[in-house]
């Protein structure tokens, strides 16, 4: 008695475990939002963005440094070098400091480059986000449509295992031939092979989960609730497209690489307008380091600085150069639009055929389901022979098999218009 309660609790904790570790896709997709090292990636050019940004906005401030240091000198006689004059060796203590007043804009401009960065790198982090959910699902789809594979094959080799069954009856009886328990027998041998690589296919599948989610422990996701509306194209597709493109995360990233180009264009230019900027020191300087924070030591200076750049010849080539990356970055940016434009109207398409598709096979399994049963009582009954009901039975199989690939498919497709026209992917797995 001791012994069945033992092993009835050893079944529980082990079913309790087994089901605790099949995961539901909200923690699949949180799970490989924290592992993904691509998207770490992104996160930290995001942070690296960011520190840039608030070095750009301290390059209008004050800078103030101390600086100490000790020089050896000789100067020729006939400049009055004499040690009086000029001392061998000068001891100098200075507080300098540095205050910009006018750059020609260069500080607010850089300011602006570092925040259209800061501003590009997320969109590219939220770009990547989508990507990584995108990327999990897809591979998640693939997992549980083997699932149902199998269980379709493991479900065929039943019913063939029972209609050996019937026919090695039959055989008794005197109503089949020999060659139909053999042929019967050598159907059900054949899916040995089919199940072990159809098992081998959900084992890989899950293997490649738990290498994307670092998850040893996981065995499996529990079967999603998937319903989808009836996809209706839109009336004006590429009026749609443009209207929703213009807030994919990629594309917006798209566009601030050619503001970034001319805000860099504009900083070039004014490198070359005047500056002012006052600059000054306080300190000591002696000629011993003993005295040298005496009173008569004492030193300052404050300057005011106009500097104005004269024109070079790699300045003309530069502003060539850039003006070229210009129009550069707008070119690139509506190939990109028009490319994606088009991978638009063929998911549209993809999607229509993909639903009608479901349907159809959907179809085609439920008559091939009531052709295999209404076979199955005629064989019964001596009406077919054995290879018709084979025949029905692979048939059967085949639509059963057909209707997972069209449904993965629709799957698919919707995941991938989601993705393409910036829609919520929750749906696919809260």
């Amino acid at each position: 008695m001791k012994a069945s309660v033992l092993i009835l609790t050893s079944l529980i904790l082990f079913v309790s475990t087994a089901v605790a570790e099949r995961k539901s896709w909200s923690e699949i997709v949180d799970r490989y939002l924290d592992v993904d090292v691509e998207l770490a990636a992104a996160k930290s050019t995001l942070d690296a963005a960011e520190s840039s940004l608030k070095l750009a906005y301290t390059s209008a401030l004050p800078s103030v440094e101390f600086v100490q240091s000790v020089a050896d000198q000789k100067v020729a006689a006939a400049r009055g070098g004499a040690v009086i004059n000029f001392p061998s060796t000068i001891h100098e203590a200075n507080i300098q400091f540095s205050q910009p007043i006018f750059l020609g804009g260069q500080v607010w401009t850089a300011v602006n480059i570092a925040e259209n960065s800061r501003d590009a790198q997320k969109m590219s982090y939220l770009a990547s986000r989508r990507l990584s959910v995108q990327r999990i699902l897809n591979l998640t789809l693939e997992y549980l449509a083997e699932i149902e594979r199998l269980k379709v094959i493991r479900d065929s080799e039943k019913v063939q295992e029972e209609f050996l069954r019937l026919t090695g009856q039959r055989k008794k009886r005197g109503n089949a031939r020999s060659y139909e328990l053999e042929q019967a027998r050598s159907e059900l041998y054949a899916y040995g092979p089919r199940r072990l690589a159809s098992e081998q296919a959900v084992d890989t599948w899950l293997h490649q989960l738990r290498q994307q989610l670092d998850w040893g422990e996981f065995t499996g996701v529990t079967q999603p609730r998937l319903s989808f509306p009836a996809f209706q194209r839109p009336q004006d597709l590429d009026q749609y497209a443009a209207s929703v493109l213009a807030q994919r995360p990629d594309l917006v990233q798209a566009r601030m690489t050619v503001d970034a180009t001319k805000l860099n264009r504009t900083l070039e230019h004014q490198s070359f307008y005047p500056s002012v900027d006052l600059t000054g020191q306080i300190g000591y300087l002696g000629s011993e380091f003993g005295s040298l924070y005496e009173s008569q030591n004492e030193q300052r200076t404050v300057s005011l600085n106009l500097t104005i750049p004269l024109n070079t010849f790699s300045h003309v080539y530069t502003r060539q150069e850039q003006k070229d990356e210009v129009l550069a970055a707008e070119r690139n940016y509506r190939v990109r639009v028009r490319q994606l434009k088009i991978d638009v109207y063929q998911a549209a398409r993809r999607l229509e055929t993909a639903q009608l598709s479901l349907v159809q096979s959907q179809r085609w399994a439920s008559s091939a389901k009531k052709a295999l049963k209404a076979g199955q009582s005629d064989y019964r009954s001596g009406v077919i022979d054995n290879l018709q009901v084979v025949q029905l039975q692979v048939a059967s199989e085949r639509a059963q098999l057909g209707e997972i690939d069209a449904r993965l498919l629709l799957q698919q497709n919707w995941l991938n218009w989601l993705y393409l026209t910036n829609g919520d992917l929750k749906q696919f797995y809260q």
